[in-house]
């Protein structure tokens, strides 16, 4: 049975704990004391404490105090007290020997507060064994340590036949944390095992990249390089020689965002460079090459422009230079490597600083990259307009398929609808004005459709406008307006009464409402407020409160819309097209509910050289007209499909690509050369051929009206208006099947002459790479998801739908 030492140390603490009340001294002795008996003491010294401190002496609180240093007293006065709340001290819920481990472990402890701490988490998670409790005494820190234990729990580390040997080491380990990622990486490899264990935490010991080695378990595990059977001195040099790739969080998220595409031969090809250098700049040049990898990179710029875009794309242009300026016949691009010239062109518009007008230019004069110019809607110009490029406009409005699609009439009504210049469109107030034409409309019609079920999710229009508004505030606050006065940074308050209260000067004042107004949020926010004190009281297109003489600006009318559309920028569960990011989108919808509010104030009463200058007068807001609303509200998202105009182009698009790879998954491999000889028969006029009836490989009925109805999700009430060319293209026509009809036009003559090679690699890659799914609960992928992460609302939204 345990002595009473640790109960006499307990009380000093405690009387320590009440000397400035001093009566309460008995009432928590009774209380410590309660549950034990002279049964409970090992020996008659401790008998004899116990009966004093039933009834202590007056002289007693003199006798304890020489027992203990002020400073151990201190921190075991705070320990005890959290074991005390967490009633790890009450024989109600614990064994008296349970409540004397306690104790022992966090009083003899080097850290009391951080041991009493750990065994009150270990309590709550159902992990407060006396092994444990050991293993929390021997620990170096025993907080790290606690929390590598909760990590290790759902993956079933603390009940592996391995757990006993695995909690030792990690409890002896200087980084418990990062040294159970690598075990869970570990694990998922299936490389848990007796002699792999002393293996890895000497790996971990001599290399401080902890997070680099765990990150390559998964990565290499990922691509079939890792088994149970793998050599110890493979796995050493596998892990610790290549940790270069996966030591920086930035470089980690390229490699995740990379996994779907990424394959075996790649990373052979990494690993086959030099030195660790070059296998570093390698990895770098090939994750940026792929077009998903590149347009993460390029959403976040701040990042990745400087170390990792600036580099690549300097020797992008420099390989494109050499081989269109030496070679006659200049080796064509691929269609990854032209999708990243164009992201290459968005990423010019965005940052004009970084590389010269004539980098633009060329890669605008490369036909590969000039074909897909004018593709998703005419997406580079859009963006060129949005960030005011002028030299990107010129040029890209050089392109005939460009300057042709914005001035077309099928979609955008004769109008630069979503082209123009957004200053140009503020202040054209007759342009703006005009009703919505009936395509515009079906296009709104199938947004508020859409969205509809998710407003009244989320208890009305109302309720989602709220969250909007605190949306916004959140943003300007993480990112607020600021002035400096006496090279010193002020922040500017959000609310207006704040503002008032900082009591500024005159120029100071004018400087920090010129900050305001070009503050995207705040002056989004602005627009969506009730009053708005940063209104000009002389604007039109205001309401203004009778009581007070206040304005704000006639947006009530809108609110559903506005809501609608911040919820289709939100929306996790509608992927974002033509390489735009969700952040992108909600970017771009702050920035446009920004430009409505401030609206007219791009109008100006002087013209320079005939023009009127284009930019924002910063003076008070001016916001934009009823009518003009909604039509600025159509431009204000990106990358979503229901707000991509569908024109003819688009649509032949679609349908081609469904009978391209409709004919690629239903046309056995064995019946491709038949295939041919009865179209070639066909070419030939040889009615003697006896082969297989092409009309037997008709597309399914069944099948076009699946991707009709996919059609009409994805583009709403846009697609009525293409229902008889939607027709006319699956209907047979002079007697000829599908497949004679789509042979050139769909690329049906390439899949066939290439033996459907696109489907076989498929295949083989997947089953000679043993490439799966990434799993969503993986150690490694929440750790990288922590390091980028948006915000938590996009996945509340989708989770709605």
């Amino acid at each position: 049975m345990p002595g009473f030492e640790q109960i006499l140390e307990l009380k000093k603490c405690y009387l320590e704990l009440s000397t400035y009340k001093k009566m309460l001294f008995p009432y928590k002795l009774g209380r410590l004391l309660k549950g034990f008996t002279v049964n409970h003491f090992a020996d008659e010294e401790a008998l004899n404490i116990y009966r004093e401190f039933k009834n202590p002496p007056g002289s007693m609180r003199r006798k304890l105090f020489p027992f203990i240093n002020i400073f151990s007293m201190e921190r075991g006065c705070i320990a005890v007290r959290v074991l005390f709340s967490a009633k790890l001290l009450s024989n109600y819920q614990n064994t008296p020997e349970d409540v004397l481990a306690n104790f022992k472990t966090v009083i003899h402890h080097d850290n009391p507060y951080h041991a009493a701490h750990a065994l009150c988490v270990l309590q709550k998670k159902g992990l407060l064994t006396p092994a444990n409790r050991e293993l929390i005494q021997k620990s170096l820190d025993p907080w790290p340590f606690v929390q590598a234990l909760i990590k290790l729990q759902p993956h079933g580390l603390l009940d592996h036949s391995l757990s006993k040997v695995i909690l030792e080491k990690i409890a002896a380990h200087k980084s418990p944390w990062e040294a159970a990622d690598v075990l869970i990486s570990a694990k998922s490899s299936r490389l848990l095992t007796q002699t792999n264990i002393p293996l890895l935490f000497e790996i971990l010991d001599n290399n401080s990249e902890y997070l680099a080695i765990a990150f390559a378990i998964y990565i290499f595990q990922y691509l079939g390089f890792l088994n149970h059977t793998i050599q110890e001195t493979d796995l050493h040099q596998l892990l610790v020689n290549h940790t270069n790739l996966f030591n920086s969080p930035p470089l980690r998220r390229l490699w995740l965002e990379s996994l779907p595409t990424l394959n075996t031969y790649e990373m052979k090809c990494v690993l086959q460079q030099p030195d660790s250098d070059a296998k570093r700049t390698y990895a770098i040049e090939l994750l940026l090459n792929k077009p998903k990898v590149f347009a993460f990179a390029n959403s976040h710029s701040r990042t990745y422009q400087e170390d990792y875009l600036n580099p690549f794309i300097a020797d992008y242009l420099s390989t494109l230079r050499i081989n269109f300026s030496t070679d006659e016949h200049p080796v064509e691009l691929s269609q990854d490597r032209s999708l990243v010239g164009i992201l290459i062109l968005k990423n010019f518009i965005q940052n004009t600083r970084s590389f010269p007008e004539s980098d633009f230019l060329f890669l605008l004069n490369i036909s590969a990259i000039r074909d897909r110019a004018h593709h998703a809607s005419n997406t580079l110009l859009r963006f060129a307009l949005f960030h005011k490029n002028r030299q990107a406009i010129d040029g890209l409005f050089a392109i005939p398929a460009v300057a042709n699609l914005a001035a077309r009439n099928n979609f955008y009504n004769s109008r630069l609808l979503g082209y123009q210049p957004l200053q140009e469109l503020a202040r054209n107030d007759e342009s703006s004005m005009v009703s919505l034409s009936a395509v515009e409309q079906s296009m709104v019609d199938s947004i508020l459709e859409r969205y509809r079920p998710t407003i009244k999710a989320w208890g009305g229009k109302e309720f989602v406008f709220d969250a909007l508004r605190k949306f916004l505030q959140e943003r300007y606050l993480k990112n607020p307006a600021k002035i400096v006065i006496n090279n010193h940074v002020i922040f500017l308050p959000l609310d207006w009464e704040e503002f008032q209260a900082l009591k500024l000067n005159k120029v100071q004042r004018m400087s920090a409402l010129k900050a305001y107004y070009q503050n995207s949020p705040h002056t989004a926010l602005r627009f969506l407020s009730i009053p708005n004190h940063w209104i000009d009281l002389e604007a039109p297109y205001t309401v203004e409160i009778q009581l007070t003489g206040q304005k704000y600006a006639c947006f009530k009318s809108f609110i559903l819309l506005i809501t609608a559309f911040w919820l289709a920028a939100m929306d996790s569960e509608t992927p974002p097209t033509d390489g735009h990011t969700i952040e992108e989108r909600i970017e771009t919808f702050i920035n446009h509910i920004a430009l409505i509010g401030r609206a007219h104030n791009w109008e100006s009463p002087f013209s320079l050289r005939g023009k009127q200058p284009e930019c924002d007068n910063l003076k008070p807001d001016a916001p934009s007209c009823s009518s003009g609303i909604k039509r600025r509200l159509l431009n204000s998202v990106i990358g979503h499909p229901l707000f991509q105009g569908l024109t003819t182009d688009l649509l032949e698009q679609e349908l081609k690509s469904f009978v391209y790879n409709y004919y690629k998954q239903h046309i056995p491999d064995e019946h491709a050369s038949e295939i041919m000889k009865a179209i070639q028969a066909k070419i030939d006029l040889n009615s003697s051929f006896e082969g297989i009836d092409l009309a037997e490989y008709n597309i399914n009925p069944a099948e076009i009206e699946a991707f009709t109805a996919r059609l009409k999700t994805k583009y709403g009430h846009q697609l009525s208006y293409f229902t008889s060319k939607i027709n006319d293209f699956f209907k047979p026509s002079y007697g000829l099947s599908h497949l004679e009809k789509y042979y050139t036009s769909a690329g049906i003559d390439v899949l066939l002459e290439n033996g459907l090679k696109i489907k076989k690699n498929t295949k083989n890659a997947s089953s000679s790479h043993g490439l799966f799914k990434l799993p969503a609960s993986s150690s490694v992928v929440a750790m990288c998801t922590r390091e980028e992460e948006l915000a938590s609302s996009h996945h509340a939204i989708g989770s709605l739908h």
